[in-house]
């Protein structure tokens, strides 16, 4: 299976919420599996900061997206994948894809956190 694959994949199995993103900040997001290979981490980052304009795109024509998986048990650095309008660019509609999708259920994720935690009060 090609990477492009891959990422399709995991977009598709971030929307049926089989994928725990966790926001680091408004953009990074990072998640962290135990597997028998050990504990792996993906982060994936977009610079400068992506502001989401729903079926608009993004506000920032020169962004790059970086998308790391590394074994944290070996250090090893399994894959980074760079991708901009210049480099790696047949990946762009995926990495914003990924991006759009991925802040969408940190976003929901957080608000259902502050709802229980308003509930409590």
């Amino acid at each position: 299976m090609d990477i492009k694959n891959q990422i399709a994949k995991l977009i598709a199995k971030t929307q049926e919420g089989k994928v725990d993103w966790k926001a680091l900040n408004a953009s990074v997001f990072r998640w962290t599996i135990n597997d028998v290979n050990g504990t792996i981490i993906i982060n994936f980052q977009v610079t400068p900061q992506a502001t989401p304009q729903g079926l608009q795109g993004f506000n920032q024509p020169n962004q790059t997206f970086i998308f790391t998986m590394q074994n944290l048990n070996s250090s090893e650095v399994i894959i980074q994948l760079q991708v901009n309008r210049s480099t790696n660019a047949e990946y762009l509609g995926l990495m914003q894809n990924l991006y759009l999708v991925i802040a969408q259920k940190t976003q929901k994720n957080t608000a259902q956190i502050l709802d229980n935690l308003l509930d409590r009060l």
